[in-house]
């Protein structure tokens, strides 16, 4: 999900598809009061569709987050940055090529 700072920077926090999302425990993360973007901020920070965004948020120049929950499966599926493509990567190496914040973040 891809989340908007009251400075007006984005910040992308991945969630399991299958887990609630809590927007309150990134902004304790971050410091900053966050939101949804919309749909048009979506475009504006990835040149993605919502729903197609890949989880790295460095090929956007965005502070990636990513929750527990996707280190549950031994396989992680996401879009790459269209919403009829997707991958399936293996959770290792998915955590090899990306740098993000791991933390606990979405809602039982």
């Amino acid at each position: 999900m891809v989340l908007k700072t009251e400075e007006e920077k984005f910040v992308l926090a991945n969630v399991a598809a299958n887990k609630k999302k809590d927007i309150k425990k990134p902004e304790r993360l971050t410091g900053n009061k966050l939101r949804f973007a919309t749909r048009e901020e979506v475009l504006q920070a990835t040149n993605c569709e919502p729903g197609s965004v890949p989880p790295f948020g460095e090929l956007f120049g965005l502070p990636t987050f990513l929750d527990e929950s996707i280190l549950e499966n031994d396989f992680v599926n996401f879009n790459i940055c269209m919403l009829t493509k997707s991958v399936k990567i293996k959770r290792q190496d998915l955590l090899k090529i990306m740098e993000p914040k791991i933390s606990k973040f979405s809602k039982e």
